[in-house]
C-alpha cells in the first residue's frame, strides 16, 4: 500500500491500532526531516539520509514526500520575493511620481490658473500676484507675466519678462521658488522704493511711521545733480493731498502725465511703504477680456481698468473705478497674501492690507504724491510748478 493510500485511510479510521501506531511514527520522522530542510541554507536534499536505511516504496515515499516539502519551501519563498518587490516597486512609484506632487500641495504653487480664456491664455497665481504686488509698490518695475515649471517637492524654477517699459529698455530675469520662498537672479527687481522717496508729513498728512526728512527741497541743487542723459524715475511729493478730481485738474491743468500715483485715506497713510495704483495705459497686460480675471475681485488688474479708460491722457479713470480697484488690489492682497508676501519678503503684512482695504472702502482715497519717468528737461520743469514740496530722483527708468 502507497504511503498517501495509508495516510488516507488513517484519516477515515481504517487502520488497525498498530498500523496508526506505525504511520504516526512516520509522520513524526518526516516532520522531523521538514523542519531540518527549513533549517539548512540551500534547501537541497541530496546528501540526506532518511532515517534508517529505509527501502523500496518506503524510501521511494519518503523521497515524493520531501521533493513536495521542498517545492512547497521555493514556492513561499518565490511568494514572499514577489510581495517583498511588488511593495518595494509600489514604494518607489510613489516616491518618485505621487510624493512630489503631495509635497508640492503644502506650498505655494505659483503654476495655479487663476483664469483660462478662450484664445487659450491662462492667467497663473504668480502672474496676479506680480501685478498687484508691483503695481501696489513697485512701480518702476511693473511685471505682469511669468512662466514657472514645477520640479517637485514645491520647488519651480520661474521666469519673469518685463512685456511694458516706461523708458524703452527691458530687463528679463529668472529664478527659483523653492517652498514659498522666491529667490531671483536679479534680487532688485521687487525690490520696494525706499521710504524716502515721498515726504507724506511735508503733504500734511498724519499717523505713526510718517518720515520726517531733516533738510528742505533746493530746486537748484535738485536740477544741478541731474543726469544729462536718460530718463529718470522721480517721486514728487504734493503740498497737500489732494482728491483724485483736483489732482486730475491740476495735471491737466500743469500738463503733467503721472505714471502712478501714491495714495492716503482720511489724510492718514495706508501702509508703512508708498503704495498706489497705475495712472498710465498700460501696454500688453495679460488677461485683457471683457471676463474679470477673478470675480471676487472686480477691477483687480491694470488689465481689468483698460475698458474703463475715458480717454489716453492719465488719470482718465472714474474715481468709483479707482476706489474698487485699490479696495481689489489691498483685499487680494491680505486675502491671497502667502504670494504677496514671499514677494515682498514682509511677514504679518496680511493685516496692514486688509485695514488698508477697509480704510479706502469706507473713507475713499487721496492723492499725495506721484511718479513720472522725467529727462532733465522735464524735471526742471517740475520744479518750477506750484503745489510741489520735494522731489526724489531713484535712479534710470526702466
Amino acid at each position: 500500500m502507497k504511503f498517501s493510500e495509508m495516510i488516507e485511510e488513517y484519516k477515515q479510521g481504517k487502520l488497525s491500532g498498530e498500523e496508526a501506531a506505525a504511520l504516526e511514527s512516520d509522520i513524526e520522522k518526516h516532520e522531523a526531516i521538514a523542519d531540518y530542510i527549513a533549517e539548512r541554507d540551500d534547501i537541497g536534499l541530496h546528501d540526506l539520509t532518511l532515517g534508517s536505511d529505509p527501502i523500496g516504496d518506503e524510501k521511494a515515499e519518503a523521497q515524493d514526500f520531501t521533493k513536495k516539502i521542498r517545492r512547497q519551501i521555493r514556492r513561499s519563498f518565490l511568494k514572499a520575493g514577489l510581495i517583498t518587490g511588488a511593495i518595494v516597486l509600489a514604494a518607489a512609484l510613489f516616491i518618485m511620481f505621487a510624493l512630489p506632487g503631495l509635497v508640492s500641495k503644502a506650498y505655494y504653487d505659483p503654476t495655479e490658473v487663476v483664469k483660462s480664456y478662450d484664445s487659450g491664455i491662462t492667467v497663473s497665481r504668480l502672474d496676479v500676484d506680480l501685478a498687484v504686488y508691483t503695481e501696489l509698490f513697485v512701480p518702476e518695475r511693473i511685471r505682469q507675466q511669468s512662466t514657472a515649471n514645477g520640479e517637485g517637492y514645491g520647488n519651480y524654477s520661474v521666469f519673469i519678462p518685463q512685456v511694458q517699459s516706461i523708458s524703452g529698455n527691458f530687463r528679463d530675469t529668472a529664478g527659483f521658488i523653492k517652498k514659498g520662498m522666491i529667490s531671483l537672479y536679479d534680487p532688485s527687481l521687487l525690490k520696494m522704493p525706499p521710504v524716502n522717496c515721498l515726504e507724506p508729513m511735508k503733504a500734511g498728512l498724519s499717523g505713526e511711521n510718517l518720515y520726517e526728512s531733516n533738510w528742505d527741497f533746493n530746486a537748484k541743487e535738485f536740477i544741478d545733480y541731474y543726469p544729462e542723459n536718460g530718463q529718470r524715475c522721480v517721486y514728487v511729493t504734493l503740498d497737500h493731498a489732494m482728491s483724485y478730481t483736483e489732482f486730475e485738474a491740476w495735471c491737466r491743468q500743469n500738463g503733467v502725465e503721472p505714471y502712478w500715483c501714491a495714495v492716503c485715506s482720511g489724510g492718514k497713510l495706508l501702509m508703512p511703504n508708498p503704495c498706489g495704483f497705475l495712472a498710465c495705459a498700460p501696454v500688453a497686460f495679460v488677461g485683457v477680456s471683457d471676463e474679470p480675471i477673478d470675480k471676487d475681485y472686480p477691477l483687480l488688474t491694470a488689465a481689468d481698468m483698460l475698458a474703463k479708460r475715458s480717454s489716453e491722457f492719465s488719470l482718465s479713470y472714474g474715481e468709483n473705478d479707482v476706489k474698487q480697484h485699490l479696495v481689489s488690489m489691498l483685499s487680494y492682497a491680505a486675502e491671497k497674501n502667502e504670494g504677496i508676501t514671499m514677494l515682498s519678503g514682509a511677514e504679518g503684512i496680511a493685516a496692514e492690507l486688509r485695514e488698508a482695504a477697509q480704510k479706502v472702502e469706507a473713507n475713499g482715497f487721496e492723492i499725495y504724491g506721484f511718479m513720472i519717468c522725467a529727462d532733465k528737461a522735464d524735471a526742471e520743469r517740475l520744479t518750477g510748478l506750484s503745489g510741489i514740496v520735494s522731489m526724489f530722483n531713484n535712479g534710470a527708468a526702466e
